[in-house]
């Protein structure tokens, strides 16, 4: 299993599950092309102090939330063992960011490394339910419904941090990466508890609170809006295409920007 793509994975599970059951196998089906994820570059150049805000395992918490499941898995194994490695999988991240903070690096390192699989896992049941050539248990329908979904989600945190000042950058797929308005302190909120990533009573500030703001009025089910990372500066030059500098040190990310073929100018500006 170690060498096989996730969508055999779970074509093995489905079919372990139907065998010990005693289910028959669906027929696979013809596989038509749908529309994916939102990708938009919607500032191009030099930007500082920026946010990036994520999903927290967009498809997985969708499939979860929503209920995006197939009607040939009759006896619901698919959102059981979905949930299931879902659960384990923030269960892990959990124990990992919890040993980060009492300086215990290999324990830390060990549950990053428990985790990993099962994220890998989690995402790739939408790409075996979106071939369902591959797939006996897929409908590309429930596929496109889930990037649907995705991109409404996507669309509507724009709206929402656009509306308080914060600028939409670049995004793709389960996050977007916005300016930080020079006022965010301004912001204050205190919490109800109504979201799990979110403590009753507690009084958050500034992008904090926005953000746990928003993961109690609009986050349901196990949808929940995370702060992926903080820049100090960006420098976006195509879609999938940017450097960002973290903690002084520079994120390169897509293959344009890392090209030798680089404006020289750019790459200086870079290196600087």
């Amino acid at each position: 299993s170690s060498t096989m793509g996730t969508a055999a994975t779970w074509k093995l599970l489905m079919l372990g599950w139907s065998y010990r059951n005693g289910l028959a196998v669906p027929h696979t089906m013809p596989t038509k092309g749908f529309t994916g994820g939102l990708s938009r570059l919607l500032e191009v150049g030099y930007s500082q102090n920026v946010v990036k805000f994520d999903f927290a395992s967009l498809y997985p918490s969708i499939q979860l939330t929503h209920n995006v499941f197939t009607d040939c898995d009759v006896t619901g194994a698919m959102r059981g063992l979905l949930q299931y490695n879902y659960d384990y999988r923030n269960l892990y991240k959990e124990l990992k960011s919890k040993h980060a903070k009492l300086g215990e690096k290999e324990k830390s390192e060990y549950y990053d490394k428990k985790q990993l699989p099962l994220k890998i896992l989690n995402n790739g049941m939408f790409g075996s339910i979106s071939a369902p050539h591959v797939y006996p248990w897929g409908d590309t329908n429930m596929g496109e419904k889930i990037t649907c979904t995705g991109r409404q989600y996507l669309r509507h945190m724009i709206r929402y941090f656009n509306k308080r000042g914060f600028k939409p950058l670049v995004g793709d797929t389960d996050g977007f990466n916005f300016s930080i308005p020079s006022d965010v302190d301004k912001f204050r909120y205190i919490s109800n508890g109504e979201h799990r990533f979110n403590e009753k009573g507690v009084e958050y500030t500034g992008m904090n609170a926005v953000v746990a703001e928003y993961n109690d009025v609009y986050m349901k089910g196990v949808m929940g809006l995370d702060v992926d990372e903080i820049c100090e500066a960006t420098i976006n030059l195509a879609r999938k295409n940017y450097a960002d500098l973290i903690d002084g040190k520079v994120k390169l990310v897509g293959n344009t920007i890392k090209s030798k073929k680089l404006p020289t100018y750019i790459a200086e500006f870079i290196d600087d």
